[in-house]
Formats: C-alpha cells, structure tokens, sequence
C-alpha cells in the first residue's frame, strides 16, 4: 500500500511539473506575441478592415512604400494582379481600358473619359492627372487599388475600378521627416520634407507637407533642327505643397474638420514614353510629350459620429487644373 502511495504522489507531483511548466511557457509567448496589424479600407466611403469590405482591393501600405522600391505612382502599382500600367495612360484594371479607349493616345488625343478615376484624399484628379503627376511619391499613407465597378461610390467615371491615394493627416504630437534622393541618371534630385504638430493642445494640428524633383528624363528624344522644339524635352521639374489642418473641438464630441490646400506644378515628359530601336542600347523616342501642368485644390471634410450606430461625413472641394 505504502509503495502505491509513494507511485500515486508521483504522478501527481508530475503533472503538477508539466502545468507549471505550461503557464511559464504561455506567459513567455504573450510577452512575445504582437498583433496583427489591421489595414482600414477607406475608398469606398465607409471605413472597412481589409477583412470585411465585399470589394477586390489591394492595400499598399506605408511601410512598403518607404522601401523606395517604387519612385512612381505606376511602378507602385504595376506588379498588382489584373492592373497593367501602359506608358503614357491610366492603369488598365482587368481589361478595362482606363483611359476609355483601346490605347494610352486617348488619354491626349481629346478621347473618352476615363474608366478608372484616381482620388487623392476623396478628391477626384482630372482624367490625365495619373499621368502628369507620376513622378513621384512623398507623405503617403496607403494606396487603394479597386478591381471592378466602383461607380456608386466614385462615379461614373469608375466603371473600371478606381486609385485610391491617402495621404497623412496632422498629428497632435511634433514629427517631422526630411529625404532627399539622387539619381546618377543626368542628376536626379529629389528633395523632399514634412513637419507636423499641434497648435492648439489636443484640439488644433496643422501638417505641411513639400517635395521638389530636378533632373531630366533618360528619354534621348530625336532633335530636329529644321523644327526645333521650343521646350527642353529632357528637363522634368515638378514642385508639390500640402497643407493640412485638423479641428478636434473638445466642446464638441466626436466631431472633426479638415481643411487642405494643395498646389502642384509640372513640366517635363514624365508621361508617356515609347521607343523604337534595333536593339536595347540604341533606343530612339518616339512620340515625345512637354507637359506644363498646373493644380490648385482646396477641399474641407466634416466628420461626426452620432453614436455608434451612425455618423455624418461631409466632404467638398474646388479645384483649378490648367
């Protein structure tokens, strides 16, 4: 009996081992364990987890695009699935032509409207935007792309999907980033940098937001002398300024205004490209297009969330686009 007792407490004291090892070793995990990052889907107007929204939408986030592995809109959206970026046009979204007509030409040629639109912060851009603006990304929080109709929520003009830019919005806290790129490919500079803060504690931010690309284009375009252009075909200069300010009145529960003011300027052939050659190291351009592209937008957004069931955005904007 004494030799069955000594075997009983035993495996009593064994399994009491093996608990306690267990809990130590649960405790270890959790320290570890972080969790999963959840990616918010705001194009479609009502804010959706990446998880929940019923829409084909691919997510690029901040942290890929600090990667620097893509210097353009179009190279940041090209390796999407159903997206084919053509030179000179907007993205074509599972064979629906973007540009509203069987080539990128149509996007200059005075053709249809576009079948995917690009939104910058709900702010529709002009048809030909993707193409005049796609020379550089600074101060962006994520891109939504949209595979399919997204008319009801952006418009006719969205039969094809729909570009969905974010960038970032006043923080109450002080940050700032500065960068500034070269590229040995005829002096590619870029330039770029951001501050954020608050001006009224809690209540009052403000960001500001300015990137500037120099340099030219490694297009070699062919100069005729009999009928030379009255542009430098190879230069491209574009200035971009954002400006932001965030209203969270503490009278006012759950309410918050935001008003942004931007202003871009372009010129040079950061658009359309195509070549001919013989071979790859003897191209020749073809077709060159000087753009000269001026922007002004002011847009105001109203937020409130009447409880946890309902909330009203309003959102309007202006835009001049020369």
């Amino acid at each position: 009996m004494k030799h069955s007792q000594f075997k009983i407490s035993t495996l009593t004291l064994a399994i009491s081992c093996i608990l306690s090892s267990s809990v130590f070793a649960e405790d270890d995990n959790k320290k570890h364990l972080q969790p999963l990052e959840t990616i918010t889907v705001i194009g479609e107007k009502t804010e959706r987890s990446l998880k929940d929204t019923s829409s084909s939408v691919s997510v690029i986030t901040e942290e890929t695009l600090k990667t620097m592995q893509s210097l353009t809109m179009s190279d940041a959206i090209s390796d999407i699935p159903n997206v084919v970026v053509l030179s000179g046009a907007a993205p074509d979204i599972r064979g629906v032509s973007g540009n509203g007509g069987a080539s990128g030409f149509n996007a200059f040629s005075g053709g249809a409207k576009a079948r995917v639109s690009t939104l910058i912060d709900g702010v529709v851009e002009p048809f030909v935007a993707f193409v005049t603006a796609d020379s550089g990304i600074w101060d962006i929080e994520q891109i939504e792309v949209f595979r399919g109709p997204q008319s009801t929520s952006n418009g006719r003009n969205s039969i094809g999907g729909a570009v969905y830019v974010k960038t970032k919005d006043p923080t109450f806290d002080w940050e700032g980033a500065a960068r500034l790129g070269y590229r040995n490919q005829d002096s590619y500079i870029d330039s770029s940098i951001v501050i954020s803060g608050p001006l009224i504690e809690d209540q009052l931010a403000f960001r500001a937001s300015f990137q500037r690309l120099d340099g030219d284009t490694i297009d070699n375009p062919v100069i005729f002398e009999s009928n030379p252009p009255e542009h430098d075909l190879n230069a491209i200069e574009t200035n971009r300024l954002k400006t932001k300010l965030l209203w969270k009145p503490k009278a006012i529960e759950d309410f918050s205004a935001l008003l942004t003011y931007s202003t871009n300027d372009e010129k040079g052939n950061s658009g359309r490209k195509y070549y001919v050659a013989d071979d790859p190291y003897s191209f020749e351009s073809i077709i060159p297009t000087y753009m000269d592209t001026e922007s002004e937008t002011i847009s105001i957004k109203f937020d409130y969330a009447i409880n946890n069931a309902f909330s009203i955005d309003f959102l309007a904007s202006v835009m001049d686009y020369q």
